[in-house]
């Protein structure tokens, strides 16, 4: 995944403010210590945030204590763990924190370990908590990206279904018979059963299931809709973690109206299968997390 801190600076505004910007002040350590709250914690990778207190006791050098931590254990922190900040300040009502949010990754099915450590504290002296290891559990995730989609009993026969990321654990399958304004469903995937089941929502809705058929968008005049029979749509996941075969059945069709919109006049079927077979076929290039 990809996270891009855009940062929009005004030359001329930051010269205004260094020229009238106050230098932090060093305090001495005093009798303060600081450590964190705990010295482990293990989170699942789509648990979403959390939060690491850091304890000051005793008397610091002054206020606002300034806690600086340092991340380590993996090539790319951000890969597995986001910390919105690694500079903590402590003020007299000693509530301060760190703050991360793990990274869910669909692509692997490993554990991570990073160790935070207190690395330098102005006004007050690093306690022997100074590290607690943070490990990121895996939630076993069917892999997202391309696949060949074969179907004896439908049409087209052959097409690119792409599966991708969703928001909270779940996934979006779309390019649905490779049709521009194909439906974009949201599944969740059972790691008992190792199924990925698709039940009737839409991306863009909410958590609204709709159980069968849906008018979802308009084409010029007309609607579009899709059904599921049954409901939901399951596809198997193999050892690999890839989506392999469905016996579901789904038809994308088309509702033509008469003129003045008021009745459906014409259903056509645009694309349809009766169960069918998926080949992975890797990674593609279209977006990440959110999608929308």
């Amino acid at each position: 995944m990809k996270y891009i801190k855009v940062i929009f600076l005004s030359i001329l505004g930051a010269a205004v403010l260094s020229s009238c910007e106050k230098k932090p002040t060093d305090f001495g350590p005093g009798t303060g210590e600081v450590n964190f709250g705990e010295t482990s914690i293990t989170v699942k990778e789509n648990s979403g945030l959390f939060t690491l207190p850091i304890d000051l006791t005793g008397t610091p050098g002054g206020y606002p204590v300034t806690v600086n931590i340092a991340a380590s254990g993996v090539d790319n922190i951000d890969d597995v763990l986001l910390i919105t900040s690694t500079t903590i300040k402590i003020t007299e009502k000693n509530n301060s924190f760190v703050q991360m949010v793990p990274v869910w990754r669909p692509e692997s099915n490993d554990d991570y370990t990073v160790t935070l450590t207190i690395e330098s504290v102005n006004g007050a002296n690093i306690g022997t908590k100074n590290t607690c290891n943070v490990t990121i559990e895996n939630v076993l995730a069917v892999q997202y990206g391309m696949y060949t989609f074969k179907t004896p009993n439908g049409d087209p026969s052959e097409w690119t279904l792409i599966l991708r990321e969703g928001a909270n654990g779940t996934y979006i399958m779309e390019n649905m018979f490779d049709a521009g304004d194909s439906p974009k469903l949201v599944g969740a995937f059972d790691p008992e059963t190792m199924q990925l089941s698709f039940d009737g929502r839409v991306n863009g809705f909410g958590d609204q299931n709709f159980n069968g058929s849906f008018g979802w968008g308009q084409r010029g005049t007309n609607y579009l809709a899709f059904q599921f029979a049954p409901v939901p749509m399951v596809f198997e996941v193999n050892e690999n973690m890839e989506l392999d075969s469905t016996t579901a059945q789904f038809a994308f069709i088309l509702l033509v109206l008469d003129d003045a919109g008021s009745s459906i006049i014409d259903q056509q079927t645009l694309a349809s299968f009766n169960g069918g077979f998926c080949t992975y076929e890797g990674l593609d290039n279209g977006p990440t997390w959110p999608f929308e």
